[in-house]
Order: structure tokens, then C-alpha cells, then sequence
């Protein structure tokens, strides 16, 4: 068992577009200095929430997908290791072909 709080809580959760939509106005109505006092967002990352809050929303509209699972693992990771594992570029000879 982890140590972590609210580990296991989010399985299974899933995360609507227009939730996220909603979302990323808040964020943009709020400076940094703010955001870093959200609950549940640690300070170190009030910088980057935004930024990632943009990019998840838009790759859910690319995609076409109406919402996203949530997923206690590190996102932008599997993203980057999904992209070049399913890329012929040489930087990820050594990952398996399913991920």
C-alpha cells in the first residue's frame, strides 16, 4: 500500500471534455500566484497546469474523444513513450510493439 493520499481514489474516473473546458477557463482566470493555492495542486506545479491543461484538451479534440480516463500514472510519459514506440524514428527500438 502507498503512502500516497488519494491513491487509488481516481480509478476509473473518467474526465469530461467540458469539464476539462471549464477547467481551463478557471485556470486562465487565475494568475500563478492563485493557481498554486488550489487544493490538491501542489505549488511546484502551478506553472504547468495550465500548459498541460491546454494540451490535454486539445489532443482529446484532435482525437476526437468526448472525455479522457483519468490514470494515476504519469501522463505526459506514457504520451511520449507511446508516440515514439508507435513511430518508425529510431528512439524507441527497444519497447515492445503493444503498449
Amino acid at each position: 500500500m502507498s503512502d500516497r493520499p488519494g491513491e487509488g481514489l481516481v480509478r476509473h474516473m473518467t474526465l469530461s471534455l467540458d469539464s476539462l473546458k471549464a477547467l481551463e477557463q478557471r485556470l486562465i482566470d487565475l494568475n500563478e500566484k492563485e493557481r498554486a493555492q488550489l487544493p490538491g495542486l501542489d505549488d511546484l506545479r502551478a506553472d504547468t497546469i495550465l500548459p498541460g491543461t491546454v494540451m490535454l484538451r486539445t489532443l482529446l479534440q484532435l482525437a476526437g474523444y468526448p472525455a479522457a480516463l483519468v490514470c494515476e500514472s504519469a501522463l505526459k510519459e506514457g504520451l511520449v513513450v507511446s508516440y515514439f514506440a508507435h513511430r518508425n524514428v529510431g528512439l524507441a527500438v527497444d519497447l515492445p510493439e503493444e503498449i
